[in-house]
């Protein structure tokens, strides 16, 4: 299940097919100096072929409101589509294992416990944590953040 990614000897990523019946999202936050956060993600389906890629500028926030925000709206947006079965993949550790946390559904954070709601919606959605710069999807994600910043800065 999910997305699995091996490495060319000049250390770049390589997608491998997934079962056919799973998508991926790729998440990606970015914070500025001046506290401006834009969030991008991409959805793929499982051989990777582009679904939609969007971009949103959050405005003044943290990183992990931000990311939590961005998983939320494209949760929504993507049960909307139908699919049922999505591996999420987030660029941080500290989004995935507050998700993963069995008592999520309790978080004091009432965003959190949003997310938790509609992770337990009838459809099967992972998620796994994939470093910033392992992602090949990066470089494009972070060119639609710099964008962002620069309309918002």
């Amino acid at each position: 299940m999910g997305t699995t990614f091996s490495f060319a000897p000049e250390g770049l990523p390589i997608w491998h097919l997934t079962s056919a019946d799973w998508f991926t999202l790729n998440t990606d936050s970015v914070v500025t100096f001046s506290g401006h956060n834009s969030v991008g993600d991409l959805l793929r389906d499982a051989e990777g072929s582009w679904i939609a890629r969007f971009s949103r500028a959050i405005g003044v926030t943290n990183a992990l409101q931000a990311d939590h925000w961005t998983i939320h709206d494209r949760l929504i947006f993507i049960w909307s589509l139908g699919i049922n079965r999505l591996q999420l993949q987030a660029d941080s550790l500290a989004v995935v294992n507050l998700l993963k946390d069995p008592l999520v559904a309790s978080s004091s954070y009432s965003l959190v416990r949003a997310i938790a709601a509609l992770f337990h919606r009838a459809w099967k959605v992972g998620i796994s944590w994939i470093p910033r710069g392992v992602d090949m999807s990066g470089v494009t994600l972070e060119q639609g953040h710099a964008s962002l910043i620069d309309s918002i800065g």
